[in-house]
């Protein structure tokens, strides 16, 4: 009977062993990953220097309007953001400081992926500036929209000269102040 039980505690151990091997490759590509994204080399969303079509959205009055980078004078401020994002909410005095301070250097632009309480929310954070929403999925996966608030600026040729993802506070504040000769207020 023990000589059946060494057997079996042999096999068990050599399936420990494989179920560790597996579990340890498992982690470690998942630790790559990470890295990766930390490290800048897959950095979700759009990129400088892509060069970026214009697209159909839905205004606050329920028209469709045809949003083109290149008819317009000035660059683009793309400020994309959710109704149900905590740090939309809390970004909007910034962006709405933001707006005021580059008027007539820089378009400014709202656009919300969903149109799911969009109207609230303009209205409850004063915002200022055209709001739009429910770009064509093909747009959404292009630009790769998702993370909210992220400001892109887009040249009057389509480039995407700078991109901002979160709110403004620390590095991205300073960031944003330094590049649009700004001055933002803190976070509440």
């Amino acid at each position: 009977m023990s000589r059946w039980v060494c057997h079996l505690w042999r096999w068990g151990m050599r399936l420990l062993f494989c179920a560790s091997l597996i579990a340890n490759g498992f982690q470690g590509s998942r630790i790559l990953k990470l890295e990766d994204l930390i490290a800048g080399r897959r950095n979700p969303g759009p990129r400088e220097g892509e060069i970026v079509t214009g697209f159909n959205a839905t205004s606050l009055n329920g028209g469709v309007q045809r949003i083109e980078f290149s008819s317009s004078s000035h660059p683009t401020l793309l400020y994309v953001f959710s109704p149900s994002c905590v740090w939309c909410e809390r970004n909007s005095p910034a962006v709405g400081a933001l707006a005021r301070q580059v008027s007539g250097r820089y378009r400014v632009i709202g656009l919300s992926v969903s149109s799911e309480r969009v109207k609230e929310f303009v209205a409850q954070h004063h915002i200022e500036f055209p709001v739009y929403t429910e770009p064509p999925a093909a747009i959404v996966k292009a630009y790769e929209l998702g993370v909210t608030p992220e400001t892109i600026m887009v040249s009057t040729n389509g480039r995407i000269d700078c991109v901002w993802t979160g709110a403004y506070q620390n590095s991205i504040k300073a960031s944003i102040e330094q590049f649009l000769s700004v001055r933002l207020p803190a976070l509440e």
